[in-house]
């Protein structure tokens, strides 16, 4: 009784483990993350299913090796956990270079109250080279129509190079979406593991004496 007891314990703080997990890593890409990173297409959708995909897999691992591990194993999972925080950070330091050298706001301010929108561009090609010479890219897609023309057209930048930014993009989103969902469910379950060890060491009740 007492060991199905502590595996519907064990089971309960996995999936409320899960559920914090989507509820933070979803929080953050649709509040702190999202004025930082362009709408691409097939962006919301590689988060969706690296982020639930990655979850799946790791309730399947914890429910499968929980029983298994060592009583101090709470240690490997903070370190994994940390581990993965790390590694989100560097990715997210090297998109963030990506961001300054590939994304444009458009319009350009031209009056207060405008409101700009993130762009992805792309390398120029020679011609758009020449065409865009002495503006900023803002300025120059502003020039030839805007950015679903200049896209469209090819006015600046080929339509490979900036199927090639987009891609970068996509990937860097998986990869912050991996990583953060591993961190956060990998740092909730060693939490979990640590409070549920520090109970069952606690000490019971001497009798009392009469």
């Amino acid at each position: 009784m007492a060991a199905s007891a502590h595996h519907l314990a064990g089971l309960s703080a996995v999936i409320v483990s899960a559920a914090a997990v989507v509820s933070t890593a979803f929080g953050l890409f649709n509040s702190v993350l999202k004025d930082l990173m362009p709408q691409v297409p097939g962006a919301a959708q590689a988060v969706n299913v690296v982020a639930f995909g990655t979850l799946v897999l790791l309730m399947v691992l914890v429910l499968v090796i929980r029983a298994r591990l060592p009583k101090t194993s709470q240690y490997l999972w903070a370190g994994v956990g940390a581990a993965c925080l790390v590694a989100a950070m560097f990715v997210y330091l090297s998109f963030a270079d990506l961001v300054r050298a590939r994304v444009y706001q458009y319009p350009p301010v031209s009056a207060p109250g405008t409101e700009q929108k993130p762009f992805v561009s792309a390398p120029y090609h020679e011609a758009g080279k020449k065409r865009a010479e002495g503006m900023d890219v803002a300025t120059a897609v502003s020039q030839f129509g805007g950015p679903a023309l200049v896209n469209g057209r090819q006015v600046l930048w080929s339509e490979e190079a900036l199927a090639q930014v987009v891609g970068q993009f996509v990937r860097y989103y998986m990869a912050l979406a991996f990583l953060m969902t591993t961190a956060l469910f990998v740092v909730a379950i060693a939490l979990w593991r640590s409070i549920g060890a520090g109970t069952r060491r606690k000490p019971a009740a001497p009798p009392s004496t009469a």
